[in-house]
């Protein structure tokens, strides 16, 4: 499923995804789009789903 949902957004300029605490049984997938260039910003309850040091998410702790 992964692969279909990055070819859908293939086309986006800058493909964002907005993860809540629903998101927290889909941290694999999550983690792998990231990885594949889209943006994360995160909901108070969809923290640490994805790595927070990683540059594509918005909760990067400095």
């Amino acid at each position: 499923m992964i692969d279909e949902i990055a070819e859908l957004v293939k086309t986006a300029k800058r493909p964002l995804l907005w993860l809540g605490g629903g998101a927290r049984g889909a941290v694999r997938e999550a983690t792998e789009l990231m990885r594949r260039g889209f943006g994360v910003v995160t909901s108070t309850n969809g923290r640490a789903i994805v790595s927070e040091d990683e540059p594509q998410a918005s909760g990067r702790s400095t």
